[in-house]
């Protein structure tokens, strides 16, 4: 009996120092990150070793490869870097430690608001809403209870399209089936079996064949795959893999790809705005954008703050083949007007269009 006793208290004690050491991490790293110049996205080599000097010197060992040489660092990552030497894998942290995570980019002025969200007393408990994703996978798709309740978890409560909190669950079993299961306000929202796709090119590839091109995609699935970027990026480069989207890939996680707020312009009013200021700048007729694939983006920068991007596509007209309009989300002013058209000047490179 003593010697249990002793085991319990041993445990105990690990944990606490655990735990004390994981508050400690993300203490050191606000302190410098707060710091650091808000209007900057990067981070010098020089600060960068003083965040990893001090995380050291509190007994938090940081993986070498956190600082890349002499080029300054995105802070978004590096802070997501830091903190996975003391929280483990991001995919893995808790609901809590993501929020906790997305509340010091805000402050950071890395994020325009929280993407993770903490459930308020209204929502069911996330034991619960795993309960609802576990059944609807046995309903669904006949898997075993046995392989269930072996299965490895992930959870996060992220922002829906309906801008409420979302349960998301990836649910991988024991012999290798994967699923991907929302809980919307108790219900099933989403469940569907994924591929087990361990190679970010592929992933993006499958995406693109599924949905479109990026650009087509709507505004939650951008968002959504922006935000798993970071991660994914890192997984890519610490195993060598090759991407051949890589500048695309960088380009998607660093464009700042968000939800429109309640303060913000509709997107049928942006569309308006769009119709109209094109018209006028190409001398286009009544209806011209009728036969056209029309797409949205909505983005968030540091130096326009929200934008709806009106994307115009395959319009038919030969004044006027494609084209895009940014607009500012809150007020409705036009801030560029671009075509695609024949000339040089006229071509609107890629990833200025996703």
């Amino acid at each position: 009996m003593k010697k249990l006793i002793c085991m319990i208290l041993l445990f105990t004690c690990l944990a606490l120092t655990s735990a004390v050491a994981e508050d400690a991490a993300f203490s050191i790293i606000q302190e410098e990150l707060l710091r650091q110049d808000k209007t900057a996205d990067t981070i010098e080599p020089e600060a960068a070793n003083a965040f990893v000097t001090k995380l050291e010197d509190a007994g938090i060992q940081v993986p070498l490869n956190v600082i890349n040489g002499d080029r300054p660092i995105y802070k978004y990552d590096f802070t997501r870097m830091l903190l996975q030497a003391a929280w483990g894998e991001y995919y893995d942290w808790p609901i809590e430690k993501k929020h906790l995570f997305d509340e010091l980019m805000v402050s950071a002025g890395q994020l325009p608001y929280c993407y993770n969200l903490l459930p308020d007393a209204s929502e069911i408990s996330q034991e619960s809403a795993l309960q609802i994703a576990l059944s609807k996978i046995k309903a669904r798709y006949g898997v075993s209870d046995a392989e269930l309740n072996a299965a490895d978890v992930t959870v996060s409560y992220i922002l829906s399209e309906t801008r409420t909190g979302m349960y998301r669950f990836g649910i991988v079993t024991p012999s290798g089936l994967s699923f991907s299961v929302h809980i919307l306000l108790g219900e099933t929202f989403l469940c569907k079996k994924d591929i087990v796709i361990d190679d970010l090119e592929k992933e993006y590839t499958r995406l693109c064949d599924e949905k479109g091109a990026f650009f087509q995609w709507p505004l939650w699935d951008k968002m959504d795959f922006a935000a798993s970027l970071p991660a994914k990026l890192e997984h890519a480069n610490a195993s060598g893999a090759a991407l051949m989207s890589r500048s695309e890939l960088e380009a998607i996680a660093n464009y700042g790809f968000c939800v429109p707020t309640g303060e913000c312009i509709t997107q049928d009013q942006a569309l308006q705005i769009a119709v109209g200021t094109t018209a006028s700048k190409y001398g286009l007729g009544d209806d011209w954008e009728q036969n056209a694939e029309i797409y949205y983006s909505f983005f968030y920068s540091k130096d326009r703050g929200y934008t709806y991007r009106v994307i115009f596509w395959k319009v038919g007209n030969p004044k006027y083949s494609s084209g895009i309009v940014n607009l500012n989300a809150i007020t409705g002013e036009v801030l560029q007007i671009e075509r695609n058209g024949t000339s040089p000047d006229e071509y609107i490179p890629y990833i200025d269009r996703l």
